[in-house]
């Protein structure tokens, strides 16, 4: 107890205490005094001695003409005694009115704030009365649209009736403009066809059109098929990529053996005029896959002839 300094007495029931010497200062001998001190400032609020009641104005409802007691702040913004007064002056479910539209004269309510919808009962029916109740400073003129020739009102000079006619008449516009800027390039061959056209803006193809491409498209899966399977038959690679189609219309889309008119139509079909690309010098003899070594036979001549070659001998 050599740290303990002098006594000193407790609030709630004047006992002494004994302060120490260093720490908080003890007012308080135990936690009961504490609790009993604590309710009795809680007596003394609630009894009006260190607290008084605010003075209440009295009011009137506006819907009933009740009187009730308000705090003076609150009289500037509470107009009704309760809830039912309140909602007791609410409009119907109808809404507002009736009110008489200045352009259909046609009688209607309206569930807007006070102020707003009281003129007209729709929006058609103000956007037809707006050219109408125009001022005296204003100016409208009446004139056809450009694009779908309706009369229509306007305060601006504005020269299309609608959004519509306008995107239409933008859409016009840009198509002149692409033509203008195509024409301004200059005319290249088609690779396909070998027509001279001349381009669109942004379009680098080097096709005329659809048809070209669809075609160049089916030249080159022939042109790599007939490598391919020109390669497996010679167990090498082949020496040469080229459209089989080439040969044909070379040779006439005749048989070279029989003379046979062979047409395009029944190409890959199992008839016996079918055209087929035939290598003179059969690739397992030494022959090369190139267009001086091949020729058209149709299909009966190609069984035929299979992989026969005379020797330079016989």
């Amino acid at each position: 107890m050599s740290k303990e300094q002098s006594a000193g007495c407790c609030i709630a029931c004047s006992a002494t205490l004994v302060q120490p010497s260093r720490g908080r200062r003890r007012v308080y001998c135990s936690k009961q005094c504490r609790d009993l001190q604590r309710q009795q400032r809680d007596k003394q609020k609630t009894s009006g001695i260190k607290g008084r009641k605010k003075k209440r104005v009295d009011w009137s409802c506006h819907a009933c003409a009740k009187t009730f007691s308000l705090r003076p702040f609150e009289a500037l913004s509470k107009l009704y005694c309760s809830r039912r007064c309140a909602n007791g002056t609410r409009p119907s479910s109808e809404g507002r009115g009736p009110y008489k539209c200045k352009h259909c004269q046609k009688s209607y309510f309206t569930k807007r704030p006070k102020g707003e919808g009281e003129t007209f009962c729709s929006r058609s029916c103000s956007g037809a009365y707006s050219p109408l109740r125009a001022g005296p400073h204003t100016r409208i003129t009446f004139h056809n649209c450009e694009h779908c020739r309706k009369r229509f009102a306007s305060r601006r000079g504005v020269k299309l009736c609608s959004i519509s006619c306008r995107l239409e008449v933008g859409r016009a516009r840009s198509k002149k403009l692409e033509v203008k800027k195509s024409q301004r390039r200059k005319p290249i061959h088609c690779q396909q066809c070998g027509c001279i056209f001349s381009r669109l803006y942004g379009n680098k193809s080097r096709l005329c059109s659809d048809q070209c491409a669809v075609a160049a498209s089916q030249s080159l899966k022939r042109k790599a098929k007939a490598a391919r399977r020109a390669s497996e038959r010679a167990g090498r690679k082949a020496f040469g990529a080229f459209d089989p189609f080439e040969v044909f219309e070379r040779d006439g889309w005749e048989c070279a053996l029989c003379n046979v008119p062979t047409p395009e139509v029944l190409r890959g079909t199992t008839a016996n005029a079918a055209p087929e690309l035939d290598h003179i010098r059969p690739l397992s003899k030494g022959g090369q896959h190139s267009k001086e070594n091949t020729q058209l036979l149709c299909r009966s001549c190609n069984l035929g002839k299979s992989d026969q070659w005379p020797t330079p001998d016989g």
